[in-house]
């Protein structure tokens, strides 16, 4: 039987990508109030949320994963690469 972390491990994105991507910043806190969540895991893309956010001008979402603890320190964050 497959737990929780055997099945995210098939699939492309997460909830919380999926969230990010669509500029869902309280759904991003509910998700991220799970501990088990990974703030700065990747998506298929080798993306994490604070990457996609950053892309798309996504402020609050952007504080909001900030304040749960994302890694800005990314190459793609801060030069704008997304």
């Amino acid at each position: 039987m497959l737990n929780n972390q055997d099945v995210s491990n098939f699939l492309p994105f997460s909830a919380l990508h999926i969230a990010a991507a669509s500029n869902k910043s309280s759904l991003i806190e509910k998700i991220l109030q799970n501990e088990r969540t990974d703030v700065n895991s990747k998506d298929a893309n080798g993306k994490t949320s604070l990457e996609i956010v950053s892309g798309l001008a996504y402020d609050e979402s952007f504080a909001t994963l900030i304040a749960y603890g994302a890694n800005a320190t990314s190459q793609q964050c801060n030069e704008g690469d997304i």
